[in-house]
């Protein structure tokens, strides 16, 4: 009887070893688990951190690079103006006799050519700038370079589209440009100084920019994680300048600005 009482406690305490065999077993497996999860928690957080760390170095970069086009058109515009004050005046021609001329068709006080007056002398100072800035920053073929003859909104729309490729080649921002109806602005010099200077802060801050020329110029822009004061900034100058730019419209999905001839 004592053998068989020694027999049976044995196996009961193998069945309870084996018990707790187990148990250790799966907490084992239950603790590798939880370190295999936080391992990948812990590696996904870095991930986005790292993305994080990324998206702030290029948006610093691509606010720098605006900053220094602002800059770089705004003494542009300066020498220009300065160059145009030093011109000598013309001496006046002697009077020449001549023969009156046949009465053409009176002017039309409507047309764009009528309402802008005279080009600004700096005119053709401000778009070779531009086209300078432009093929050095896209390394354009001597063929392709220069300013093409033409009215000013052929011009100013040539412009506008040389500036959009340098801020997409440059600052790596996804931008685009459609002009469904060119602009003939009262004064083109500020009116594409401004446009460039909205366009800069804008792609300094968003992702993803849209520029359209329809009868006036409409810059949008969407994905953004702060926007600061840039376009306020940027448009303070422009008002001050003597354009017409309507007020900075923001919502949940974009951030647009229009500029008007």
């Amino acid at each position: 009887m004592g053998f068989l009482r020694l027999g049976k406690s044995r196996d009961q305490a193998d069945e309870a070893l084996a018990e707790v065999q187990a148990e250790c077993r799966r907490l084992t497996a239950e603790r590798e688990e939880l370190l295999a999860s936080l391992q990948r928690e812990q590696q996904r957080s870095q991930a986005a951190e790292d993305r994080a760390r990324e998206a702030d170095g290029r948006a610093r970069a691509a606010e720098a690079r605006a900053e220094r086009a602002a800059s770089e058109a705004s003494e542009a515009a300066a020498a220009a103006a300065a160059a145009a004050a030093q011109q000598p005046e013309a001496p006046n021609p002697p009077a020449a006799v001549r023969q009156p001329a046949a009465p053409g068709p009176p002017a039309d006080p409507s047309s764009p050519a009528e309402a802008r007056g005279p080009i600004d002398p700096c005119w053709p100072l401000v778009i070779a700038h531009l086209e300078r800035r432009w093929a050095a920053g896209l390394g354009a073929l001597p063929n392709s370079r220069g300013v093409a003859p033409g009215p000013v909104s052929a011009q100013l729309t040539e412009s506008l589209a040389r500036e959009v490729d340098r801020l997409r080649e440059e600052v790596g921002v996804d931008v685009s440009f459609t002009a469904a109806q060119p602009v003939e602005p009262a004064n083109p010099v500020v009116f594409l100084l401004t446009a460039t200077d909205l366009l800069g802060a804008m792609a300094s801050r968003c992702e993803r920019v849209t520029v359209e020329l329809e009868g006036r110029l409409v810059v949008t822009g969407e994905v953004w994680a702060d926007l600061g004061q840039e376009l306020e900034s940027s448009r303070a100058r422009a008002v001050a300048a003597g354009a017409t730019v309507d007020p900075v419209d923001v919502d949940d999905q974009r951030v647009r600005v229009t500029l008007h001839p």
